[in-house]
C-alpha cells in the first residue's frame, strides 16, 4: 500500500541483536538524500509503499541528473530502494532508466545490489550503495544520450521504416493492432527528426505508454537489439 513520507518515517525499527541490525525506513531514506546532495543530483519525486505491518517498504525515486536542458525528459531515471525490519528481506538498491520495486518481490533494474541485516551494516555502507547507484545511473544517462544521437545519425526512407515496423511485429515489439500506431506516428516524428532511425525508434516506444513496467522493460530489450542490428548491418555495408 501506498504511505508517505511521514508515514515511512514513523514506523519504529525493533533494537538490534548481536548478528542483526534493523535499518529505520527513514534512515535509509536520508542516506539516499545525502548522497545525491553531495552529487549535486536533485530528487523530482519519490514513492512510498509497505506492506501491511510497516515492516518491509519499496521506494522508488525520479532523478534530476541536472543535464541542463529546459526541455522535460519523457521519463526520469530511477534509483529504488526495499528494506525490511522483520528478517523477510534483505536491504536492497537497484538502478537505471526504469526501475521496479514492487511488494509482490519483482526488483529490478540495469544494476542492482544486495546487503543482509548483519551488524555490521550501516549507515555509511547504505550511502555508499546509493552513490554507487546514483553513478551507474548517471553512466547509463551518458550512454544512453550518445546511442540516441548515434540513431539520429543513421538516415533510414520511409520504405525501411515500414521494413523496421515488420521487425517490431515480428519480434513481439508491437502487436498487430499498433500497426496503424506506428504509421500514423511516423509522420509526426518525422517532422522533429528527419527520416532518421531515431525516428522509427521513437515511434515504438510511443506504443508503449500504455503497458505495464514489466512489459515496457521486456519490449525495450527486444527493440534495442532489433535497432542495434540495423546500425550494425548498415555499418558493415
Amino acid at each position: 500500500m501506498h504511505i508517505t513520507e511521514q508515514e515511512l518515517r514513523a514506523i519504529p525499527a525493533p533494537a538490534a541483536t548481536a548478528t542483526w541490525n534493523p535499518i529505520p525506513h527513514h534512515e535509509i531514506f536520508d542516506q539516499v538524500k545525502s548522497a545525491c546532495d553531495e552529487i549535486g543530483i536533485g530528487i523530482v519525486s519519490s514513492r512510498f509503499d509497505s506492506n501491511k505491518t510497516g515492516a518491509n517498504v519499496f521506494v522508488t525515486h525520479q532523478l534530476d541528473l541536472g543535464t541542463g536542458s529546459r526541455r522535460k525528459p519523457e521519463r526520469y531515471p530511477e534509483l529504488g530502494w526495499r528494506n525490511s525490519i522483520d528478517k523477510k528481506l534483505s536491504l536492497g538498491f537497484t538502478s537505471g532508466l526504469t526501475v521496479i520495486v514492487c511488494s509482490n518481490l519483482v526488483f529490478s533494474g540495469q544494476w542492482v545490489d544486495f546487503r543482509k541485516h548483519y551488524h555490521n551494516l550501516d549507515t555509511d555502507t547504505i550511502k555508499v550503495m546509493a552513490v554507487t547507484g546514483i553513478s551507474e545511473v548517471i553512466q547509463q544517462t551518458m550512454k544512453l544520450g550518445k546511442w540516441h544521437n548515434n540513431m539520429k545519425e543513421h538516415k533510414r526512407d520511409r520504405q525501411h521504416a515500414d521494413h523496421l515496423f515488420m521487425e517490431f511485429l515480428r519480434n513481439g515489439i508491437v502487436s498487430s493492432r499498433q500497426i496503424l500506431d506506428l504509421s500514423n506516428a511516423y509522420d509526426e516524428e518525422k517532422d522533429r527528426y528527419g527520416e532518421s532511425l531515431y525516428t522509427i525508434f521513437n515511434c515504438a516506444t510511443q506504443c508503449f505508454r500504455e503497458l505495464a513496467l514489466p512489459t515496457v522493460s521486456e519490449r525495450s530489450a527486444q527493440l534495442n537489439k532489433v535497432i542495434e542490428l540495423d546500425m550494425d548491418m548498415y555499418e558493415a555495408a
